[in-house]
């Protein structure tokens, strides 16, 4: 019995998509109702302690939900194209706009040639990811 229920629950299971439908299975939405089950977690803590974060929480993993779905969009078709031109300069194009992110945006206090040096650094240590 306990063979025939892993059995039914790999076959449910088996793809994330279908590929002929690009039907969600929804094994896929239970990992998210259990990360959102999380969140409610982090809410439940902060009314006990009186820290006031309920709804910067809530707007934070909407948010996230957001915005994760629509970079998976974005890169399905990219990663499925299997063109190394083309994931390179994604690649590039994001590693561009973390340096600016970081120099522009966030640093408060700026030296002479500080992009560069910033857009090498993060280009460095993805490649080296990369690789490992």
């Amino acid at each position: 019995m306990a063979a025939a229920t892993v059995a039914a629950m790999a076959e449910n299971a088996r793809l994330l998509l279908d590929p002929p439908t690009l039907r969600l299975v929804w094994s896929q939405w239970l990992n998210v109702v259990y990360g959102f089950a999380l969140v409610l977690v982090n809410v439940g803590i902060s009314e006990v302690f009186g820290l006031g974060l309920e709804s910067t929480i809530l707007i934070a993993a909407v948010r996230c939900v957001i915005q994760l779905s629509l970079m998976g969009m974005v890169l399905k078709p990219v990663f499925e194209n299997e063109g190394a031109l083309l994931v390179s300069a994604l690649a590039v194009g994001m590693m561009t706009i973390s340096a600016v992110e970081v120099v522009y945006n966030k640093s408060k206090a700026r030296f002479a040639h500080m992009f560069p040096s910033v857009w090498l650094a993060i280009s460095a240590s993805t490649l080296v990811v990369s690789f490992v």
